[in-house]
This record gives C-alpha cells, structure tokens and sequence, in this order.
C-alpha cells in the first residue's frame, strides 16, 4: 500500500513561505507543493523554480480554486490571513498558517467560525516553538512569572557564519507605579 501524499498550495512566498517550500518539497514524502502564489508574480516564479514547484501565480485564489489542492499554507502579510483563512475554509481546503491569524478579535473570530463551519483542520506556526535553545529561555520566562515579575523574552538566530549565531536575552520589564 503506498503512502497518500497530500496536495498542498503555497499563499505567500517571501522569506517564510521560501522556508515552507524548502521543507515541503525535500522533508516532508508525503506532502506534495503543486503550486505557488504571491502578489509579486515574480517572487512565486523564483521560488517555483528554486524548489520545482510546477505552478506560479500571482493571485492565490488560483489555488483555492484547484480541486487538487487539499490544502494550504499560508505565509503572506499578517493583514491578509484571517480574509485567506475564511476563503480557503469556504473553498474546503485545510489550512498552516503563519501566526498571527490577526492584530483584532473580531478578525480572528471570524476566520475561526468559517473553519468551524467549514469542518477542516487550522493549524498556526509558531517558528522556533521546540528550537532546544529557546526552551530554557520560555521555562525563565515562566518562573519569573509565575514569581509576579513581568519579563520580555527576546531571540535572534544569525545567519550562517556570523557571530554570534543565537542570542537570547530575558530582562525585567520597568513599570511605572502610577500604573499600575
């Protein structure tokens, strides 16, 4: 029996959806990135080429519109996610989206109550979640504030071959008395 593979569209491709495209297309069998959109048509054309990814289009509800493609992944600018989630939910298509799905409440319940009608799976990225050199940074988060001191955690990963490569800082937060 051979493996179902899963027919994904990609909705964004800059710096992220490029990360995306690299791990659907060599990581992951089992997925396969029929196709690529992005406002810039130019940018989807680079980045079908650099990964092999068959189609570029410059309007995603190309890809909705595809009954082949199961699924999306959505990496474009944060004001357009909650607007795609609710179109993709309504076109049926399963849904990874980078975070946040919006900046206001209202947005983000909406977008929820159409994958809720709609009954497909929302998963939102959260980069570095598991990264084990953030992990002792979110565990002092924690403590602290669990002990009542707020804190403001911060990381930065350079790229290859400068220095240094990862930076984590936690520091105390200052707040005014008058506040509070």
């Amino acid at each position: 029996m051979s493996a179902q593979v899963l027919k994904i569209g990609l909705i964004g491709a800059g710096r992220i959806g490029r990360v995306h495209a690299e791990h659907l297309t060599t990581h992951i069998p089992s997925a396969e990135l029929v196709m690529v959109a992005d406002m810039f048509e130019e940018s989807a054309k680079q980045c079908a080429k650099r990964y092999a990814i068959p189609l570029a289009t410059q309007d995603y509800h190309a890809i909705l519109d595809r009954p082949d493609i199961e699924a999306v992944v959505i990496c474009s600018s944060t004001d357009t996610h909650a607007r795609i989630i609710e179109e993709a939910a309504q076109a049926g298509k399963h849904i990874f989206c980078e975070k946040p799905i919006a900046l206001d409440l209202p947005s983000i319940d909406q977008a929820l109550d159409a994958v809720a009608r709609a009954d497909i799976k929302l998963q939102l990225g959260f980069n570095r979640r598991f990264d084990p050199t953030l992990i002792p940074a979110s565990a002092g988060c924690a403590r602290r504030w669990n002990r009542g001191r707020l804190v403001a955690c911060s990381s930065s990963i350079s790229p290859a071959g400068t220095l240094p490569r990862r930076r984590l800082s936690i520091s105390p937060v200052q707040v005014a008395s008058s506040l509070i």
